[in-house]
């Protein structure tokens, strides 16, 4: 328990739903019927689908090695502290993971992506190269790499494992977009700010979230 602690927050979160939701699919034939993403059940208001379509996939060696890889990133941006503005590191990863619904929906129409799990790894890995410097060095397997030169390898990286069938690319394609439109045209909103710092001062707090219900319906 105390190794589990010292995980940085926002990795241990990411790492537990990458873990679950695979696992839900493989071993539950109904379950796995309402965790893939498809636009069409967007209509009948199914919108959990946008954030378990992230993660969603199968559980086998290949997952096992692109967990390996999510945590060695996940860990480096948190312990970094890595932010493109004055937002904390924290507050903008979640809101990079959480903009891949996005790209996904897109990805839907375009080449029938129902998952976007297969395109995380590459998204954090331009996220990471693009934000912590060109003199840093990124550990690898033992192997020591440029930011400027990582992405091209852990893209070929990617290909390799998958057999060329991954769509990683969209990953890459995400993280460029976003990196760009957050230095120059978008802020992250203010509610979305207010909501994760409310979330979180509920999860420090020893009574969580007991009482809520009763202080927002409490008469004055």
């Amino acid at each position: 328990m105390e190794e589990l602690k010292k995980i940085p927050r926002i990795t241990r979160i990411i790492l537990t739903m990458s873990i679950l939701i695979p696992v839900l699919f493989t071993m539950s034939p109904f379950l796995s019927e309402y965790l893939y993403f498809d636009a069409e059940y967007l209509k009948r208001l199914q919108i959990w689908r946008l954030i378990t379509g992230i993660f969603v996939s199968t559980f086998d060696i290949n997952l096992v090695f692109i967990l390996l890889t999510r945590y060695q990133i996940l860990k480096f941006i948190e312990m970094s502290k890595l932010q493109i503005d004055a937002i904390s590191h924290e507050i903008e990863l979640t809101f990079f993971i959480l903009s891949f619904s996005f790209t996904l929906f897109l990805a839907n129409f375009i080449s029938e992506l129902g998952s976007f799990n297969q395109c995380i790894n590459m998204a954090l890995v331009n996220y990471m190269c693009r934000l912590c410097g060109t003199d840093n060095m990124i550990s690898f397997f033992g192997f020591s790499i440029s930011p400027i030169y990582f992405p091209y390898f852990y893209g070929f990286y990617e290909y390799i494992i998958s057999k060329g069938t991954s769509k990683f690319y969209y990953g890459l394609i995400h993280s460029v977009s976003y990196i760009y439109l957050r230095k120059k045209l978008f802020k992250i909103p203010q509610c979305y700010i207010n909501f994760y710092t409310y979330i979180l001062s509920r999860i420090n707090c020893p009574k969580g979230f007991k009482g809520v219900g009763r202080k927002i319906g409490k008469k004055k």
